[in-house]
Parts: structure tokens; sequence; C-alpha cells
């Protein structure tokens, strides 16, 4: 099991070298293989328990808004963990939940911070969008503008940009040297 959730990870995080790689999602891909493991130790060949489960996991992905992937690895463990506690496999639930934790937790550690989500706000009463954006494409690895407001003395933009922590204030003396502004904040 570890080791073909290994070989998912790392061609999955090889397939999409060059553009589209998302981390979340991958940590999740390998969380997910635990996570159908554990379930399916639990079920095994209990028709009543499978049909229940699939139920549950129907409602789980049709009325739930998830904002990050991990949410999904999340909610079936839960569900894991509620099977687990049912069936009265206890030893089970808790050796897939003590795995899952730790990979969780080593896997976050160790790639997540490689991509530093900020909220930048950038206010002035000449700030151009288009040199700004410029600055952006140079020193950030993605950005996306939230919020947009332009009123008669100020405009103000909010961001969101996935920059490292050691490249913060270098992008914001760029931003401030470059344009015109009236303050630059990280959130």
């Amino acid at each position: 099991m570890i080791i073909l959730g290994t070989l998912l990870f790392v061609t999955y995080k090889a397939v999409y070298r060059d553009g589209g790689y998302k981390v979340k999602f991958n940590i999740n891909l390998l969380i997910t293989v635990f996570i159908t493991t554990m379930i399916m130790t639990l079920i095994k060949n209990n028709v009543a328990t499978s049909v229940g489960l699939l139920g549950v996991i129907s409602v789980v992905r049709f009325r739930v808004k998830l904002k990050d992937y991990r949410d999904v690895a999340f909610i079936l463990w839960a569900i894991g963990i509620g099977v687990s506690i049912g069936t009265q496999s206890y030893f089970l639930g808790f050796l897939y939940s003590i795995l899952i934790s730790v990979t969780l937790i080593i896997l976050n550690r160790h790639f997540i911070k490689f991509e530093n989500v900020s909220l930048m706000v950038v206010r002035g009463s000449k700030i151009k969008e288009e040199k700004l954006e410029e600055i952006l494409e140079k020193h950030c690895k993605e950005f996306k503008l939230s919020s947009k407001e332009e009123k008669e003395d100020y405009k103000e933009y909010i961001y969101h940009l996935k920059v490292k922590k050691k490249d913060v204030v270098k992008l914001k003396e760029k931003i401030l040297e470059g344009i015109e502004v009236d303050f630059v904040k990280f959130i």
C-alpha cells in the first residue's frame, strides 16, 4: 500500500511538472489510498455496510462545498472512523487513523511550505493595474485579483498570491518603487 501510494504520488508530480501541479491534490490522492484501504478492510464482504456507506459518500459528495482538496480526504477519513467504530473494529480504525495523520502532517510540512498563499492589499491614488500585474508576474508563482475598488480619490486591489515567504519583502519593495502606491499590506 505504501509503495503503490508513493508511486502514485511521484508519478502525479512528474506528469504535472510543467504546469497544473497541485501539491494539495497530490497529497489528497495519497491519503485516499490509505482511507480506501481502511474502509475496504472494514467492509470486507458485508453488503449492508457497503450499501450504507455508498449512500453516505453520495450525500457528502453532492451536498458539501469544498474549498480545499484535502477536505475530501478528511470527510472520507471521518466516514472510515465511523465505519470502524460501527463495526467494532477499533484497532483497525486506530491504526489507519495514526497512519493517515502522520502521513498528512509530514507531507504538508514538507511540500506545502513551498507554496505559501498570501493576501495582498494595494492602495493608492495613481495605481496602474497593468504595471502592478507585470511586477506580480515576475515575482509570484501565481496570482489572482480577488477584489477591485475604485473611488474618486483612491484605488484598492486585493490579490491572492502564491509566493514564498522569503520573497514577500522583495515583492513589496518592487511594488513600492515601481508604482505610486500609498501602501502595500500582506495578510
